[in-house]
């Protein structure tokens, strides 16, 4: 005997997945036509003089090494 709905059972399942299928694909699609409005400079996000710094914090350059590069970064004339 049929209930008069059509799809059986299960059908209600079905409609719900297909909708949270759609309202995922536009979410997804309005991610993806509007990115986020922070400028970022390199892969990390991070700007050069913060770099720089974090490479001096972590001891990966020595002090002279970051004055160097900090002077040209700056646009600075340093004394040879």
């Amino acid at each position: 005997m049929m209930d008069g709905y059509g799809m059986g059972g299960g059908g209600w399942i079905l409609m719900i997945l297909a909708w949270a299928a759609l309202l995922g694909l536009i979410g997804w699609a309005v991610v993806r036509i509007f990115p986020g409005r922070t400028p970022t400079t390199g892969a990390s996000g991070e700007q050069p003089m913060e770099t720089l710094d974090r490479r001096l914090a972590h001891g990966e350059i020595d002090p002279d090494t970051y004055d160097q590069l900090r002077a040209k970064l700056t646009g600075e004339r340093g004394s040879r």
